[in-house]
This record gives structure tokens, sequence and C-alpha cells, in this order.
């Protein structure tokens, strides 16, 4: 016989677990293992006939053969079934919503028998429910409109209707499938806001007086205490109460009864997983609630033991000292309003720290100096507009203590000081990032994510480059050993090593002298080699074989005004990388053989990477420089991202102040041609039209649907060219892509287009060319003429026109001309030649050149042979000769 069972104290996910799996296993029998939730009690007591769950006494045990655990992955939670354990050969699948942490669940369990665990089935979801209802719409089992009822209770009750942390997105959408299939709101939320019973009351009530409160490892705990003979519901619902009371990390019950204690525990922080904790003292759960139950002991005895286990389960916390931003840029209380804004744009601080002989006297934050200016209060000193009532903290304290201080202090930062100096700065970005892994795209302030432990893909760089590259960084790095200095890979190369794509453009960046670095390289690679470029602390080493690294200095970059072009400062690499477009690219390798293949990543890069986000650093970003849209919209179309809302809405804000009119034309036109030459650039124009950029690049580039139709033409012909013609066809893809959006200009628009974006020369002519004369040839094209007439035709239009021509053309037969020009006739040449000619007595001459073209089209029209051709040619000359 197969029995599906569950923990003691059963709640509603426990119950759906149960009902779920009797649908996967039929026939299957379901019992409670113990005791039962009050809740739970009176929904069986209305939906018993449709819900078939025995009493533990109702199971003829020793007839089971499988056991079927769901939501309880520890035996001993399992009440009056722990002794199946005994049968012989006994079968065990288990369905929990959280991995266990043991290799096997039952490891310290003393049995009789052997005990197979068949399948063991989990995953990080909210509630064990969720999991069971993915297993059965995969087998096309739709649950009766009361199963999804209590689906959804078991849903609700576990993830706190769905707010807490552990609550995923197929939790939501279980739900949502739930409603569709008759789930019934009205009684999920009767029975998950039941009132306590008298007896409840009294017991919350005594837990309240009688808590007391620990800090352990920088986490605040509580842990409530009581005593009671009554038997009473639902204890675990007085934890959760206790826990929305109380303003800590974790809150443990610890309730005496008639020879055993209960504890009930409930988690807000991730530091301290309840279940583990719990898992240690007989009991079980998950990371934000877990239950234990103790026979035959005291209750100080149990709470000197969840002490113990506390202090050794929860892992030093975090502090200032490993979040903070060191060091400090600061201003003195004498520093005018105006320059304390100029060092707020210059450096991308939202508030600065105002120091007076070494000692913290205030903060000036950006709301403060913007109202300042706004009065007229431009040269007046920080000191009158600073908050003089600013919190410090030391270097040891935690993030949790950080995070209150924020909250009551609201002035958006917390100086660290080690005595009266100051040592480091901490933000709520900072706090957000350390609390909850959540980053501020909106924020001027970088979104800094600086892991604990970092990250290290040096056995990812060996497997992934080749080994020409990955010893060209092994040396680069020895070399900056030797200079003391740290030097990283950086930019799109980490980005690309990190995506598995292929990007040999190597950057290197150095805390130290880039040029010093550049010119120990040159020497110890043999290069070339080293150009520098002392302005900026670049240089760029070439190779004997033609390869390129280019070598910068940390540095950072401010805007003076709007798409102004950057003013430069030395800097740290984490403020290198905050001068960087988008977090993608905002990150590092280091190369020195210490700390070989170390990822610095302080802006998220690898988790957007992972989650495929194109997010800018700050919301400045494209104010001081719009070029980034258009590399924001190429990014996110040739990896297949997205933009997240932040990125997208400040594209939006920035675009709106029309700034692509402040930005020089070189730097335009070189991302526009980038876009243009991607592998298919069409839905990042698509993009760009979208987000109203094209028509702010200039007025009248069109793109609607029949732009669209035209580029996606445009695409099939390059294609076809490249497979049909290889390298003989050279053409500027760019060219092509840029001609449909002309549709709307005039021959003189398109002019003025390629002088504002300085487009010169042939790139040019070929723009022109288009517009001039691409309606005529597809009109003329329309017609039916000879090869040689086709090819006269078109001999002289450039490759690019003849692309967009196919592409304008609805007629299959024009594009077959056009097709036949490039297989065909554009290299033809008549099997006669001017020697031949000259050998039969002629003296070359202007007569030559229409002698050939006429054996040319007998070639071509009438398929002549080399003698008819010949024929052909003479004829022309005679008749020449004899006009003279």
């Amino acid at each position: 016989m197969d029995l599906i069972t569950s923990h003691v104290g059963a709640d509603f996910d426990a119950l759906a677990s149960m009902v779920a799996a009797q649908r996967l296993y039929p026939g299957a029998v379901a019992a409670f293992s113990g005791s039962v939730d009050r809740n739970v009690r009176e929904f069986m007591s209305l939906f018993e006939e449709e819900l078939d769950v025995r009493r533990p006494s109702e199971v003829p045990v020793e007839q089971v053969t499988r056991l079927v655990m769901v939501d309880v992955q520890n035996p001993r939670r399992l009440g009056a079934f722990v002794r199946l354990f005994d049968h012989p050969h006994l079968v065990v699948h288990i369905y929990d919503h959280h991995p266990s942490e043991s290799s096997s669940p039952f490891a310290d369990v003393s049995t009789k028998s052997t005990i197979n665990i068949e399948k063991v089935v989990t995953a990080e979801v909210g509630a064990t429910i969720t999991l069971l209802l993915r297993l059965l719409r995969e087998q096309g089992i739709t649950p009766t409109p009361t199963q999804a009822t209590l689906f959804a209770l078991g849903i609700y009750e576990e993830t706190g209707g769905l707010i807490f942390s552990h609550t995923t997105v197929e939790d939501v959408r279980a739900v949502a499938d739930l409603m569709e299939w008759g789930a019934d709101l009205d009684i999920v939320a009767s029975y998950l806001s039941r009132s306590f019973t008298e007896r409840q009351r009294k017991l919350l009530n005594e837990l309240i007086l009688n808590t007391e409160y620990h800090k352990v490892q920088g986490v605040h705990v509580a842990i409530a205490q009581a005593r009671t003979d009554e038997y009473v519901d639902e204890i675990a619902l007085l934890a959760h109460r206790l826990c929305d009371i109380e303003n800590v990390g974790a809150v443990f019950g610890l309730i005496q009864t008639d020879g055993a204690v209960f504890i009930v525990g409930r988690s807000k922080v991730d530091a301290i997983d309840v279940g583990q904790v719990l898992e240690r003292l007989g009991g079980g759960g998950h990371h934000r609630a877990a239950s234990a139950l103790i026979r035959h002991t005291r209750l100080d005895k149990v709470r000197r033991q969840l002490l113990n286990v506390l202090s050794e389960s929860i892992q030093p916390q975090a502090v200032a000292a490993d979040i903070m931003s060191s060091p400090v840029r600061t201003i003195r209380p004498d520093t005018t309003v105006e320059e304390a804004s100029r060092v707020m744009l210059r450096y991308g601080h939202g508030g600065l720290t105002v120091v007076d002989n070494g000692k913290v006297v205030g903060v000036v934050t950006r709301k403060d100096v913007d109202k300042a200016r706004h009065h007229g209060l431009h040269a007046a000193p920080v000191r009158a507009v600073m908050n003089r009532h600013v919190p410090t903290a030391q270097p040891q304290t935690s993030v949790l203590e950080l995070e209150e201080l924020l909250v009551t202090s609201d002035v958006g930062r917390v100086p660290i000081v080690d005595g009266e100096q100051i040592v480091g700065i901490v933000t709520r970005a900072d706090i957000l990032r350390a609390r909850y892994g959540r980053q501020l795209p909106i924020s001027r302030r970088p979104v800094e994510r600086i892991a604990l432990e970092s990250e290290n893909v040096a056995d990812l760089m060996k497997q992934r480059l080749p080994a020409w590259t990955f010893d060209l960084l092994v040396q680069i790095g020895q070399v900056g050993e030797r200079l003391q200095m740290p030097c990283f890979v950086v930019g799109g190369f980490v980005r690309d090593l990190l995506l598995g794509e292929p990007n040999f453009d190597i950057d290197i960046l150095v805390e130290g002298d880039g040029i010093a670095l550049a010119q120990a390289l040159g020497t110890e690679l043999h290069a070339k080699k080293v150009t520098p470029h002392h302005r900026f602390g670049t240089a760029v080493v070439v190779l004997p074989v033609d390869l390129k690294i280019d070598v910068a200095t940390a540095r950072t970059e401010f805007y003076e005004y709007p798409a102004a072009l950057p003013q430069v400062e030395y800097a740290t690499v984490k403020e290198d990388m905050f001068r960087r477009d988008f977090t993608i690219n905002a990150m590092a390798v280091q190369l020195n053989p210490q700390h070989f293949g170390r990822l610095v990543d302080f802006y998220g890069g690898r988790e957007d990477l992972r989650h495929g986000i194109v997010r800018v650093l700050h919301n400045l970003s494209f104010v001081e420089d719009p070029t980034r849209i258009l590399r924001a919209v190429r990014f996110e179309q040739r990896y297949g991202f997205r933009m997240d809302r932040g990125t997208e809405a400040l594209i939006a804000e920035s675009v709106g102040r029309a700034l692509f009119t402040r930005l020089t034309e070189d730097r335009i036109r070189e991302e526009l041609i980038l876009i243009l030459e991607e592998p298919n650039p069409i839905p990042a124009l698509h993009r760009l039209s979208h987000l109203d950029v094209l028509k702010h690049i200039h007025e009248r580039l069109a793109f609607d649907e029949d732009v669209y139709a035209t580029l996606e033409h445009v695409r099939e012909a390059i294609a076809w060219l490249r497979k049909a013609c290889d390298a003989r066809c050279a053409t500027r893809d760019w060219l092509v892509y840029l001609m449909p959006l002309l549709r709307d200009m005039s021959l003189t628009d398109v002019r003025q287009f390629c002088g504002r974006l300085k487009i010169e020369g042939e790139n040019a002519q070929v723009l022109l060319e288009a517009r001039e004369s691409a309606d005529a040839l597809l009109q003329s094209l329309a017609g039916t003429p000879s090869k040689y007439a086709l090819r006269q035709m078109l001999e002289g239009v450039s490759c690019e026109v003849l692309l967009f021509v196919w592409a304008k053309a609805r007629d299959p037969a024009v594009r077959e001309r056009i097709q036949l020009f490039f297989r065909e006739l554009k290299d033809a040449r008549a099997d006669v030649t001017g020697d031949d000619l000259m050998r039969l007595g002629y003296k070359s001459g202007p007569p030559f050149r229409p002698a050939l073209e006429e054996a040319l089209r007998v070639k071509l029209d009438e398929g002549g042979s080399r003698e008819e051709q010949l024929r052909a040619a003479l004829d022309v000359l005679s008749r020449c000769y004899a006009e003279k």
C-alpha cells in the first residue's frame, strides 16, 4: 500500500500537498501523522467528503510498502508514522520546497530495516504545493475547484500572502492558474484571517511579557518563553504574530507543556535559517519558518541549547568595514554651495560629508545644495545648509544597526569613524545591497555590489580563451606584479568571457602608471611599438602578430555640462568602473598572480548578465553622454537582453531634453554605424524608433511597416550576395541598411544629413546615388532588357545601391535580374581582347572600345562563339575606319 503523509502539526501547505500527491499516486492513502492546525481541522470538517485524508489510527501501517512524504524530509517529524521505518524494504518518495541540508535526510535515524529513498524531488519555491502543481501540470491533471481552493490556501499561508521573501514567480503563477481552475478567494481569506482564541491570547501575552533579547554574531534575536498546562491550537500562529511585533532578525517561541517543550521559529533575515537551527534540536522546516518538539526536558535547558546552536549556526555578519566606500571625499564647512555642487557632479555623489579639523560636523546632500542654489545662495558656505545631526558608526558596526541608523536619521549616509577620524561612508544603496541584494538603478549614487567573497573566473578563462590569449594575460599580470601595480583586464572582454562570446580586444586597466606598465610590456613582449598618450595616461602596445593591447591608468571622468567631452582625473579601479556605460561593461578581472582571475564587480554586472539586463550605473548617465542610448540599444539587441525599466525611463527623459543636438557629429555617426554593422541591425533600428531616438538624430529619418519590410529584404539581399558571390562583391552593409531610413528625405535633405553627421566622400556619394537613382532603376528593371542592356544599365551602379533596389522591388523578376547581374554580368568580358585585334594589324585606339563592347553583346545576347565575337568586333572597326 502507498501512504502519503506530512509533518505533525499539519498546516494548509501540508494538507494541500497530500491531496495533490493523491492525484499523482492513484489509489494511495493520505493520512495526517499527528496533530493538525485548528484552521486545517475546521476546513476538513466542511470538506471531508471531498478530501479523503484519514487519521493515523485509520491506517494499517503493516501494509505500507511505499511512503510518500510531502512538505517534510525529517522522519522524526512524522509522529505516528515514525515506526514505519522499521518495516523491511520500505520505499520512500520525498517532495519538499527546500533541498535537504544533509546528504541523506535519514542519516541520523536508527532503523531496523533497509530504507530505499527512491525519489527526492525538491525545488526552491515558496510552498511545496507549488512544486506539486508543476508536476500535475506536466501530467495534464486539473484540480477540482475545492482542491484549487485548498491549494491556494497552502500557497497563501506558506508565503504570507505572496509577500514573504522566499516567494517565487512560480508561486504567483500557480495562484493565477488556481484561480482559473475555480479557487474561491473568499474561502481563502476566511481561513487565513481567523481571530485568536482566548487561550491563544493568554499565551501570546505571556510570551510577550517573557521575551529576552540577544545579539548573536551581530544579529538581534528575541526568545519568548511561556508555560501552559492546556492544549493550545496553532502555536505557530503565535510565533508569526510575535515576529510582526518584535523588530528583530528572528523570533523563537519556547512553550513548556506537560513534559515537553515546543519551539517555533520565525526569521526575517537571510543570516538566520531557522530550519537549520531547529533541525539541530530535532525539528525542521525552512529558512523563514520552522518548529521542533523536544520531549522529557525543561524550558531553561532548551533555552541554553537554542542559544548554543544559534552561536554556532549564525555566520559573522557583514559590518561597516565590509561594505563602506573608502577613502571618503569630504569638504570643509567654509566650502561654497556652488563648489559643493561641482564636487557632487564631478564624482557622482548624492551627498558629501563635511569635516572640520578631522572631525565630522555634518552632511550636505544634493537636495540641500539644489534648494540653496534655487534661492540664490551659490556663494554661501555649506555650514549654512548642511545637516548637523549626523549619526556616525564604527567599522565593526553591523549592517542591521547601520540600517536602523539610516532609517532614524534620514540623511541617506552614515560616516564611519575610527575614533574621530573618518575612514569610510555607508549609504542607503550599500545597505540595500548588503541586506537584500538589491540595486538602485535610478540613484545617482553608484549601484555598488561588493561581494564578501569575490568570484574567481581563472578556470573559466582557461576553458574559454585560446591558449595564447590566456598565456598573454598571465604575462601581463606578472609584469604588473613586478612593478607593484594591480592590473586588470576590463570591459567588453570580461563581458564576453562570461557570456562565452569571442572577443580579442584586450583592454588593460592599471592602478598606477599605465604608461609605465605599457612600456614594460613592450620590452617583455618584444612589441613592434608602444604609443603613449600622456594626457590620458593611456598607451597602445602593438605586438609582432599585429595584436593591439590598450593600457589605461585607472581614472574617473566628469562632465562639465551635458554631452560634453569628459574631464579626466586619476582614480581607483572602482571609480574607473563607475565611468563605464553599463553594469555589464563595468567588470574587471585581476591579473596579478596572487589574485589571478578574481572578478571585480562593484555594480552588479555579473547578475545583470545572468538575467539579460542592460542597466546604466546612475541617473545622469545619458545626460552626460547621450550616445550611450545608442549603445544600450545595440547591446540589448545583440545579446537578446532587455533594458531595465529604470534605464528605459532615463532614455525617455533624456530624449525629451533633445540632448542629441549637443553631441559632436562624429560621435553620433560612429555609434549609428556600429548599430548598422551588427549582423542584424533591424531589431535595434526598430527599438530606436520605439524609443523616439531616430527622429532626434534627424527629424526625417523614417521607420514604419514599409521601412521595416524593406530592411528585411535588405538582409535577404545581403545574405544572398555573401553566399553567391563570396568576397568578389565587398559591400558596406551599413550603407544599405541606412538607405531605407532616408525614404522621406529629398536629395537636398540627404546632402544635409550627410553633412550633419560628417558622412563624407564615397559613402556620401553612395547615399546620394541611392536617393537620386534607385526609383528610376527600379522602373527600368521592370522591363525586359537583354543581358547586355542589363549590364549596361547596372554597370556603373554601386553594389550598395543595387542591393537597396533589390530590397525595394516587389516584383520577383526584378530581383532575378539583379541576381543575374551579380552572378554573371558584373564581371563579364568578351572572349576577344585588344591584343587579338592588334595581332590582326589594327592599331590600338578609340575604336577598340565599341568593337569589344559589340563582341561582348554578341556573347551575352546571342551566345556567340569566339569567332562570331571576333567578326562582330571587326565589323565595328571596319565601320569606324570607313567613316574616318
